[in-house]
């Protein structure tokens, strides 16, 4: 089922979203916020509206149905979002991260290009999303299959863990697996089969 119709996307495609407000780029002359319900909101939308609705100019759509989360990048983020870099949990509701040095929860991928104190969307669950890569794995050739974790330390980059540790994320409870491989690793980008709870 599509939520499409009830999200506000103000450039029109996915991927290239950077509110200065919650749903919007402008402030309207009240001053009132016109958007504000829509944070923290979850939207799906199948692969054929999903299409309609992402700029190719960028990078290739998802090639499967897409649910999406809207944000509010924290002001102090100290990795600059970008396609494909993790996104965690800040203590704040509707609020993400790129740093990943406390242990907080991956919330989802950004699918393009943001800042510090924007609104946009982060991909939740995928069936092949493009994911960023630490240069050198943990694990030296990952394989299809393969766990992809969001490691303490790693600037919202995932990481392979070696095939011993990559069990324990399988089953973990920490919020920290964010999919498994269905491609290789290449030039620090994969898909993977996302699929990230709250």
């Amino acid at each position: 089922m599509n939520r499409w119709t009830q999200a506000r996307i103000s450039t029109g495609k996915l991927n290239t979203v950077r509110d200065l407000l919650p749903g919007t780029i402008v402030q309207n002359n009240t001053g009132v916020l016109q958007y504000p319900g829509q944070l923290s909101q979850k939207y799906r939308f199948d692969k054929a509206t999903l299409a309609k609705h992402w700029d190719t100019t960028l990078s290739a759509a998802p090639g499967a149905d897409l649910e999406v989360q809207y944000i509010h990048v924290n002001s102090s983020a100290p990795v600059a979002p970008a396609r494909g870099v993790l996104a965690y949990w800040t203590a704040t509701p509707g609020e993400v991260t790129t740093d990943d040095t406390t242990g907080l929860p991956v919330a989802g991928v950004f699918l393009g290009v943001m800042a510090a104190n924007e609104y946009g969307f982060i991909g939740k669950v995928c069936e092949s999303l493009a994911v960023k890569f630490l240069n050198s794995t943990t694990k030296a050739t990952p394989v299809i299959g393969d766990t992809a974790a969001g490691i303490s330390g790693n600037s919202g980059l995932a990481d392979v863990l070696a095939d011993a540790t990559n069990q324990t994320y399988a089953t973990d409870r920490t919020n920290r697996k964010v999919g498994r491989l269905i491609t290789a690793v290449t030039s620090q980008i994969a898909s993977v089969a996302i699929a990230v709870q709250d």
